[in-house]
């Protein structure tokens, strides 16, 4: 007797359903197969490293090297990292030792990478001092971050020695490792970058820079200590050239200076007194 079309379309319903069960099962039984295989291995790898770190030294921080300092001294970046040697090289964090390092105000870049097992490699990159603050005796790079009393490998050195003296600004020692916002100052920082990109290293004449105004910064000549107005700073290397011939000039027939100012239109005006 043939079967209705209702009575098979059930039938394949029923086959198709059971078809279905089979392969939940069959995934179910993998996947409780692979979470066993899965546990297996992370319970004897976890006891392997348990057993590394009882009995061996593979697995143990036991070297720290800095790279890329000038001023700052070794142990200064190895303190400032927190890392120790004879801790545990897997539970150290890249991304915590960075940020301790950077941290540190004469620090504008640290990188942490882990060497073969038991080495720590740490790549700095320093701010570098541009002029030191008058009051207190600090350190200053070139956007106006505050770097600190000079470094002891700066002082043995003695580079601080040329670098130009920024005065009428005083300054709290609490602002070590921040940046300032006087508009003097900076005016200052951007015109000794200005005199550096003309060609003339402001270390090599520039004794001082007055910032008690913004708008009439007065450098002071590191030979002669002669003043120079340069207004707000801003100065076309044409006119800085004129300025170097007039100071030769000066120098030449010792010409008594009360002033040079900068401030006037394509003139280099001299104040004798």
């Amino acid at each position: 007797m043939n079967a209705s079309p209702d009575s098979l379309r059930k039938a394949m319903h029923r086959r198709r359903r059971r078809r279905r069960r089979k392969r939940l099962a069959a995934w179910a039984l993998l996947a409780v197969v692979g979470l066993g295989i899965g546990y297996a291995l992370s319970f004897g790898w976890n006891t392997t490293l348990d057993l590394m770190r009882q009995h061996t030294d593979w697995l143990v921080l036991t070297n720290i090297k800095p790279v890329g300092q000038e001023d700052l001294a070794t142990w200064v970046v190895v303190e400032e990292s927190a890392l120790e040697l004879g801790s545990d090289y897997l539970a150290i964090s890249k991304e915590a030792v960075e940020t301790r390092l950077m941290n540190h105000p004469r620090i504008s870049y640290a990188e942490m990478h882990k060497k073969p097992i038991g080495t720590v490699e740490l790549v700095i990159r320093e701010r570098r001092p541009k002029a030191l603050l008058a009051s207190p005796f600090l350190e200053i790079d070139a956007w106006g971050h505050v770097l600190g009393a000079p470094t002891e490998e700066s002082l043995d050195r003695k580079d601080y020695e040329v670098l130009p003296l920024i005065t009428g600004l005083k300054v709290d020692l609490e602002q070590t490792g921040s940046r300032l916002d006087h508009e003097g100052l900076l005016r200052a920082l951007a015109f000794l970058g200005r005199v550096d990109l003309y060609g003339y290293d402001d270390e090599q004449w520039i004794s001082e820079v007055n910032v008690s105004d913004s708008d009439s910064l007065v450098v002071y000549t590191r030979d002669q200590a002669l003043p120079i107005c340069v207004g707000d700073g801003r100065i076309s290397k044409r006119k800085l050239d004129a300025l170097f011939e007039t100071l030769e000039q000066i120098r030449k027939k010792a010409i008594v200076v009360k002033m040079v100012d900068l401030r006037f239109r394509d003139q280099v005006v001299v104040k004798q007194g």
